[in-house]
């Protein structure tokens, strides 16, 4: 069975708008658009394929994306994508209304997202591991798994809308990837991009929260714009069902449980005042720590923590929670 892998994007100061114009042009040099559908209310009622030409650049010009984030309604834009490896995969890319399905949508994986599956980008890796084609080799499968790991981290690294001079001003503020649907916090990111370094410091609070009260990184980030809409979580507190963690770290999922367990809303807060040379300087620890997990640092425009798709980079956070205690 494939799984569906999420990435979420949140832009600076809502601005979903500009936000669209971004994405679609920093994607259009690797993207083949197949279909534009709108979809009115809900994902499973009136839907609507758009007459457009196939020229990606063009969408913004041909439906007004623009006004649906402020509306109960979606387009679902259906693309072809060269990866990095020059395979092509279908994606999903979505602009959801803030109203669209009593706004559970929005507030569950942001109002602009993409959706791929799993099993189209790792094909290589299957194929390299699949012993009925050919006699296998370590070497085989390390470099088919390294390449597909690569192919995941340009995709995600593309939708975070890096840009690409010093001086330019960053458009999306927080993005992730995650399996399935719903981005409750660090904890279930397999892929985590935050424009400022101090928002890996924020992470504790977020985690903290997911946890406590299932609040999800979009509920939180639209909370710390506006200073509403935390009053009751869409999702069940994290501590509620604690074999939710169990698919972001099967083997590990006793540690990361008692990770959570022990984060205090003190320690949390503590935790949040990390300095910007410091957090950068853990994280570097960190991951130094962990072969799994990548740190990628941006400078100005922030940095990005880097894992398999189906896994977390969760450990990142425990360990800086480890040096900071034993100091």
């Amino acid at each position: 069975m494939s799984t569906t892998i999420t990435i979420s994007v949140y832009p600076y100061s809502n601005n979903f708008e500009v936000a669209s114009d971004t994405l679609i042009k920093e994607l259009s040099s690797r993207a083949l658009l197949n279909q534009v559908r709108f979809h009115k209310g809900y994902w499973s009622r009136e839907t609507q394929d758009l007459p457009i030409t196939k020229n990606f650049l063009d969408i913004s010009s041909q439906v007004d994306i623009h006004n649906i984030f402020q509306s109960m309604n979606a387009f679902e834009i259906d693309f072809d994508y060269k990866l990095q490896c020059g395979d092509w995969v279908n994606i999903a890319l979505y602009f959801i209304g803030g109203k669209f399905e009593n706004g559970i949508e929005a507030k569950l994986n942001s109002q602009i997202k993409i959706c791929v599956n799993h099993n189209q980008i790792d094909q290589p890796l299957r194929e390299a591991i699949s012993a009925s084609r050919k006699v296998v080799t370590f070497e085989d499968v390390a470099r088919a798994g390294t390449g597909v790991l690569k192919d995941w981290e340009e995709l995600f690294m593309r939708t975070c809308c890096i840009p690409k001079q010093e001086h330019e001003t960053s458009v999306i503020q927080h993005a992730a990837m995650y399996k399935e649907s719903g981005w409750p916090s660090a904890i279930a990111s397999a892929m985590l991009y935050h424009a400022e370094h101090t928002e890996f410091a924020q992470d504790f609070s977020r985690i903290y929260s997911e946890y406590c009260f299932g609040y999800t990184m979009p509920e939180v980030f639209h909370y710390v714009r506006w200073k509403e809409g935390l009053d009751k979580s869409i999702l069940s507190p994290g501590k509620d069902n604690l074999r939710f963690y169990e698919k972001y770290d099967e083997k590990g999922a006793t540690l990361l449980v008692g990770f959570l367990a022990n984060l205090s809303n003190k320690k949390a807060e503590e935790l949040m005042e990390i300095s910007i040379s410091d957090i950068r300087s853990l994280l570097r620890r960190a991951v130094s720590i962990l072969p799994e997990v990548e740190y990628i640092d941006l400078g100005k425009h922030g940095g990005a923590l880097i894992s398999d798709p189906l896994s977390s980079v969760w450990r990142s956070y425990k360990i800086i929670d480890e040096i900071l205690s034993n100091q």
